[in-house]
């Protein structure tokens, strides 16, 4: 008699340990680069989604103000970083390419702030006048930019300004470095 109760109690023992479901630590978002199908709990900082946002876009550059000459379409080039919660973002542009980092601030955007010292920039290309010889500038580029769901259009509003960091020669007048300065909000969207 003593057996039975003994066996009974070991066969509740097993039912009450063997049916606990343990909690596993993952990615539950399916969009995520780190999807773990397997995970019942997520928090937002389990799961990177970097890989959404690499890719070649083609897209349009539609400034309205003075970067229109520089900016009329442009190819942007994303690609992966060390750190997942960043890219890297190459805009080509008339004056050349320009490297920015993206931080990815949900699944669906990423943000760019942005400084550029030293841009080397053609004058000609904004001030008529000034010539083909190349002078630094400091470029400084904000933005968040939305992905689609399908992950093929990246769009937005970027705030880009600049300003020479050299002195420059418009038609014979000497302009000091930090006076030539360029503003505008151009919209990206896919061609």
């Amino acid at each position: 008699m003593n057996i039975n109760r003994f066996f009974i109690l070991i066969f509740f023992a097993s039912l009450i340990f063997s049916s606990c479901k343990k909690e596993v630590e993952g990615c539950t978002d399916t969009l995520a680069d780190n999807y773990d199908a397997e995970a019942s709990v997520s928090k937002p900082e389990d799961c990177t989604y970097q890989k959404r946002f690499t890719g070649d876009y083609t897209c349009t550059f539609g400034c309205k103000g003075s970067l229109a000459g520089v900016f009329q379409s442009a190819d942007m080039n994303v690609s992966e970083l060390a750190v997942k919660s960043e890219v890297n973002m190459i805009i080509q542009s008339t004056i050349g390419p320009i490297p920015v980092k993206g931080t990815i601030i949900s699944k669906d955007s990423v943000k760019i702030d942005a400084v550029l010292d030293n841009l080397e920039v053609v004058p000609e290309i904004f001030f008529p006048g000034t010539g083909s010889t190349p002078i630094k500038a400091t470029a400084v580029i904000k933005s968040t930019l939305a992905i689609s769901s399908d992950n093929k259009v990246l769009s937005g509003p970027i705030k880009m300004s600049m300003s020479n960091k050299e002195p420059v020669v418009i038609s014979g007048i000497p302009i000091p470095a930090g006076t030539l300065k360029l503003d505008d909000t151009c919209d990206f969207n896919r061609n």
